[in-house]
């Protein structure tokens, strides 16, 4: 048995390194299809460890045997009845998410961010490329962005903002920020400013931009008519500090990549998406299987970019605030945290409370800075299960809270 389990873990080594060796060919040959053939031999290496592991279980499953087994044979039988099986499941889950049982969903949100959704941004019916922030969405556009849990019209002013071109003429209230300010997942009248200005009654201009942080968000509010805003609400959100880090780290100036590095995203994006057998269900059983160890090891949930330190990410985001002319003593600024269940708590409006208080933050921001608690307002059901971002019912939440503070 043993001699039989080391013939297979070298046979194994050997397609591992082919795998290995074709993914770095194929994507030479095709750059773009970089993220597409990560996940291929992720899964076939995965794949091709079960095997190995599943043999060796039936070895000692029929180690009494007097009878010879072919335990390879059986083992890869068994292997491809369980991932087809699985995938089925997962293909149905993936569109159904609310049928996906709750000790699994964790792996599938992996899937869905990583693997399955689309993001704003990158879709060409809805945004193009940018020369002064990346991207925007396209100007006097309207175009239907969806993913499984949601479907909505984003209908975009002559600035490109998800907003109509009154807005922008002397606005009370401007609303920074980026999915989750600009309205991803609800229609545009369910949106936080959309509902802000309802409930004051005071012109408001959704100004948010998916993926942006806190530097191109204020860099935005530069160009925007400031001379009526009393209020400015900015929405920030925890992978916020990787383009914090960078602003600040490059003497506090943000470089704004090519057309050409835009063009790459959206076909690495494109490639990402396309199917292959077993992808669904390996994948997000990897990715659960990391979820569990991680908290058996008393880690965080991972999150999307760099990893979260809220002390750190607290200053990065008042210094960046800092550095923007804004006069306190006719605007007051609202900060709310963009939070997903896995991140429900106050952490970063905690931390930002606490440097507020420090002489060097008190003397410049005084008491115009005010940071709102989203997690205490905000239920499970609030959230969309692998989406992440706020349902309607949490933008009427939050728009709610901002209001009786604008009171």
């Amino acid at each position: 048995m043993i001699k039989k389990s080391v013939q297979r873990l070298f046979v194994v080594i050997i397609i591992v390194l082919v795998v290995k060796i074709l993914g770095v060919v194929l994507t030479k040959s095709s750059p773009n299809g970089i993220l597409f053939y990560q996940s291929l031999t992720s899964v076939l290496t995965t794949l091709t460890l079960a095997w190995w592991v599943l043999a060796l279980l039936l070895d000692l499953v029929f180690l009494k045997s007097k009878k010879s087994r072919p335990t390879a044979w059986i083992s890869l039988a068994v292997l491809a009845v369980i991932v087809t099986i699985g995938e089925l499941f997962a293909a149905s889950w993936i569109k159904n998410p609310e049928k996906i049982p709750g000790s699994f969903r964790t792996g599938f949100k992996w899937l869905y961010a990583h693997n399955y959704g689309q993001v704003i941004q990158i879709v060409p019916e809805c945004s193009e490329y940018d020369s002064a922030f990346y991207y925007n969405l396209i100007p006097n556009n309207t175009c239907t962005f969806s993913n499984v849990e949601f479907a909505n019209k984003f209908s975009a002013n002559s600035r490109g903002f998800r907003d109509d071109d009154s807005s922008l003429v002397k606005p009370e209230i401007i609303c920074l920020g980026d999915s989750y300010m600009m309205g991803w997942g609800v229609d545009q009248d369910q949106s936080v400013p959309a509902r802000l200005e309802q409930l004051t009654g005071k012109r408001t201009l959704n100004a948010a931009m998916s993926s942006f942080g806190t530097p191109r968000e204020l860099m935005r509010y530069r160009t925007l008519d400031t001379s009526a805003v009393k209020y400015l609400v900015i929405q920030y959100c925890s992978n916020d500090n990787e383009e914090n880090q960078a602003y600040l780290g490059n003497n506090h100036v943000l470089k704004i990549s090519s057309q050409a590095s835009y063009d790459s995203l959206r076909f690495k994006n494109e490639w990402n998406k396309k199917y292959f057998p077993g992808k669904f269900f390996v994948l997000a059983s990897k990715y659960q299987a990391k979820e569990t160890l991680k908290s058996l090891m008393g880690k965080p949930p991972s999150n999307i970019g760099m990893p979260i330190e809220y002390p750190k990410d607290a200053k990065m985001f008042l210094d960046i605030l800092k550095d923007f002319p804004l006069n306190f003593q006719k605007t007051k600024v609202l900060v709310f945290e963009g939070i997903d269940v896995d991140h429900r708590n106050n952490d970063f409006k905690n931390a930002v409370e606490a440097l507020l208080k420090e002489p060097g933050y008190k003397s410049h921001f005084g008491d115009a800075v005010h940071v709102i608690d989203v997690a205490s307002l905000l239920q499970p059901e609030d959230f969309y299960i692998l989406d992440g971002h706020f349902r309607a019912v949490a933008h009427e939440k939050v728009a709610k809270e901002l209001a009786k503070v604008m009171e």
